[in-house]
């Protein structure tokens, strides 16, 4: 799991809203500068939410706005339902609500 710096727009500056408020990206295990986790680890969702979870203690966040897309939105979703004192807002973008097991 890696956290990576916010980039800004207009040129490196910030804006007024930058300035008052603290962007956090997270960057799921095996995807973008996160290392890809071992056959032997288990990746489910409650690994994933505990990511999640564990990146909101280090910089001491109690409650945030969250975005997710895609899968991420599956596990925004999950955390909105299990820990919704965490959850200030929720943002979905290309998200379903959850996936169906077949058969």
């Amino acid at each position: 799991m890696t956290l990576t710096p916010p980039r800004f727009a207009q040129g490196g500056r910030q804006s007024r809203r930058q300035r008052y408020a603290v962007v956090v990206r997270l960057d799921l295990r095996g995807h973008g500068a996160s290392q890809v986790p071992p056959e032997s680890s288990t990746l489910d969702m409650a690994r994933l939410m505990a990511d999640v979870e564990e990146l909101l203690v280090h910089p001491g966040v109690e409650a945030c706005h969250v975005v997710g897309n895609s899968g991420e939105g599956y596990i925004a979703q999950n955390l909105a339902m299990k820990a919704p004192e965490k959850v200030k807002s929720l943002m979905l973008f290309g998200s379903t609500a959850g996936l169906r097991k077949r058969g």
